[in-house]
């Protein structure tokens, strides 16, 4: 399972991106058709292989961030590690 905060930092990812109708998209391919409640509900997995396909993380990057300890920062601060 991964770390909440890191499910968010995906997200917000994701969202900065402009690829949200995509991944929703994407998300109807691989047979999720109706997301019911938050996207906290999204599969692991799947999250992971989006971000991975579209090349938003690196591999090594992706692995050293999911085994950190989970933030004692409170909810809501998003911190979004500039690649490059």
């Amino acid at each position: 399972m991964i770390d909440p905060s890191y499910r968010r930092e995906l997200l917000s990812l994701i969202i900065n991106a402009g690829l949200e109708e995509d991944f929703i998209e994407w998300l109807s391919i691989q047979g999720i058709r109706h997301l019911v409640g938050q996207v906290d509900n999204i599969p692991e997995e799947l999250l992971l292989a989006y971000v991975k396909e579209k090349k938003l993380i690196d591999t090594e990057e992706e692995d050293e961030m999911s085994l950190r300890e989970p933030s004692s920062e409170p909810d809501g601060n998003i911190y979004i590690k500039r690649k490059g």
